[in-house]
């Protein structure tokens, strides 16, 4: 049977035959018959642990490395030709790298050889000496360490180096933060050698405590978000009514976190060994709205002033009795 085509199908068939042919020839002209050794450098005459090397290749050829005439490590060459590996070392020495590349079933000759000397010893950690205090606690969120060392050697703290100067001094500005920081100190060659020299642990706590003056419940909701080194007081009172003026109010309200001192009024508030307030204190309660300055301070000194809020109803002395029965009820609530 003989298959009959129109014109238009006859040429979608030659010119997809004809695609074919030339994808065809391009593949055959630019496959690879021929790979030239590849360039190869290292990132100093004088390494340490790791040696860094990098180079131009073959686009996704495969590098191989090899140390001192053995297989060490290979790579895949990126597509821009370019091509770095990190080749750890063990023996201190004068060292000599080579490399080919492999492309499909074609191997290169090897590189050119490149030389370098391998040190593996730290400096000597006597050589470092602290020249300022590193406390232990601070109340500051940064701490200024100085010292001085070997010209051309690293001091790191907390894995960040820190240039010796020419004449052998350094400065390392640390952050640290509200809380337990970790200060450790090392010493550095040039190839990033290093000895442990000291560790340190510095308190911080910069931050006042935090103050309530509202209704103090029992409950720790006002103390679930506190931070690092962070204290919170809270203390209040109600309505007050009585003929008196001053007059002893009832402050109530507890402490989380170590405080050094709360005063109401200029008068000391003691919370008691479960760190719950209730003392009286002698206020001026003139009629209606009163203010009472309220000055809370840790145990390091962050300090806190706020205002206690109090409303004031007078009432004739004839009603004393039913004044401090009211009194003995809010007590026996507390």
């Amino acid at each position: 049977m003989k298959m009959m085509f129109s014109s238009p199908t006859k040429i979608v068939i030659i010119a997809g035959a004809l695609l074919v042919l030339l994808v065809a020839i391009i593949l055959w002209a630019t496959r690879v018959t021929h790979l030239d050794p590849p360039l190869i450098r290292a990132m100093g005459d004088k390494v340490g642990k790791e040696a860094v090397i990098s180079g131009i290749a073959y686009p996704g050829a495969k590098l191989a490395v090899y140390l001192d005439d053995e297989f060490v490590q290979d790579t895949t060459v990126n597509d821009d030709g370019d091509f770095e590996l990190r080749i750890g070392l063990a023996r201190e020495q004068l060292t000599h790298v080579k490399a080919k590349q492999l492309y499909g079933n074609i191997t290169s000759e090897f590189s050119e050889q490149i030389e370098f000397d391998v040190d593996l010893t730290p400096p000597d950690k006597n050589t470092l000496r602290i020249g300022s205090e590193i406390p232990s606690f601070s109340k500051e969120t940064s701490l200024t360490v100085k010292g001085s060392a070997e010209p051309g050697d690293v001091v790191v703290v907390n894995n960040v180096p820190h240039t010796v100067s020419t004449d052998g001094q350094f400065t390392a500005d640390v952050a640290l933060k509200n809380g337990s920081n970790t200060l450790r100190v090392e010493l550095s060659d040039n190839v990033d050698n290093r000895v442990d020299i000291d560790t340190f642990t510095v308190e911080v706590d910069s931050i006042a405590p935090r103050v309530g003056t509202s209704w103090c419940s029992s409950a720790n909701n006002d103390t679930d978000d506190l931070g690092a080194g962070q204290e919170y007081v809270c203390v209040s009172t109600g309505q007050w009514e009585d003929w008196r003026d001053p007059a002893p109010i009832p402050i109530v309200g507890y402490v989380r976190g170590e405080i050094g001192s709360i005063t109401v009024d200029g008068k000391r508030i003691y919370p008691d060994e479960n760190n719950e307030i209730y003392q009286r204190v002698s206020l001026a309660v003139p009629k209606g709205l009163n203010k009472y300055k309220v000055v809370v301070t840790d145990k390091h000194g962050n300090t806190t002033t706020t205002n206690l809020s109090m409303t004031v109803s007078r009432v004739d002395n004839n009603s004393y009795d039913e004044v401090i029965d009211r009194l003995d009820d809010i007590e026996s609530q507390l």
